[in-house]
C-alpha cells in the first residue's frame, strides 16, 4: 500500500484551499494545492506554476469554464506503465500487448496519440438548443499535424464515420463507429 501511496505522489500533498467569489452574475472558484516535498507521481503535474486563465475567445453565453494543469498524457501513460511494472510485473506483458494491438491495428504507435496533447485541459458549458448544456472540452495540443495524421489513422483502422451537423449556430461533428472486435 505504501508503494502505491509514494506512486500516486500522495506523500508530497501538503493541503488544498478553495475560495468562491461572486463576480458579477457568476461565480468564481479557485483552488490551490501546497505540498510537502517536490510533487512527483500519477497525481501531480510536472509544471504546476504554469498559469491558466479564461481564454480571451470566451463568449457572454458560457454557463461555465474551468481549466486544469495535468500530466500530460504520454507521461501519465509512461508513469502508470513504471507503476504496473513496480507493483504487478506480471501484468505488464498484458499492457505492452494492448500497446502492439493499438500499433498493429492502426499503424501507428499510441505514443504518437498521447504525445501529441499537451498538459492543459478545460471544459466549457453553454446553454444548448435542445435544452440540455452543450459542452466542450479543449485540450492543448503539441503536434497538431501528428495528432491529425494519428486520428485519421484511428478514424480508417475502426471504421469511424463523421457525419457534419449545425444547430443552432454551432457546428458538430458526429462520429459513428463499427463495434469493437472485443469480447467482453
Amino acid at each position: 500500500v505504501e508503494s502505491l501511496l509514494e506512486a500516486m505522489g500522495l506523500p508530497a500533498l501538503g493541503q488544498t484551499f478553495s475560495a468562491t467569489e461572486m463576480r458579477g452574475k457568476a461565480f468564481y472558484t479557485r483552488q490551490v494545492v501546497t505540498f510537502r516535498t517536490e510533487p512527483k507521481g500519477l497525481a501531480f503535474v510536472t509544471n504546476p506554476d504554469r498559469p491558466l486563465k479564461t481564454p480571451e475567445w470566451m463568449t457572454r453565453d458560457v454557463d461555465s469554464f474551468s481549466a486544469i494543469s495535468i500530466r500530460s498524457p504520454l507521461e501519465f501513460k509512461q508513469e502508470a506503465v513504471s507503476l504496473i511494472q513496480q507493483l504487478a510485473p506480471e501484468v505488464a506483458p498484458m499492457v505492452q500487448g494492448v500497446e502492439d494491438s493499438f500499433r498493429t491495428r492502426v499503424g501507428a504507435p499510441l505514443d504518437d496519440l498521447l504525445g501529441a496533447l499537451g498538459s492543459e485541459v478545460a471544459m466549457v458549458s453553454r446553454p444548448g438548443v435542445t435544452g440540455l448544456p452543450d459542452a466542450t472540452l479543449l485540450w492543448e495540443i503539441h503536434d497538431a499535424p501528428l495528432l491529425r495524421r494519428t486520428l485519421q489513422a484511428i478514424r480508417t483502422a475502426f471504421q469511424i464515420t463523421p457525419t457534419q451537423a449545425s444547430y443552432g449556430g454551432y457546428a458538430y461533428e458526429s462520429q459513428t463507429m463499427a463495434p469493437l472486435p472485443i469480447p467482453l
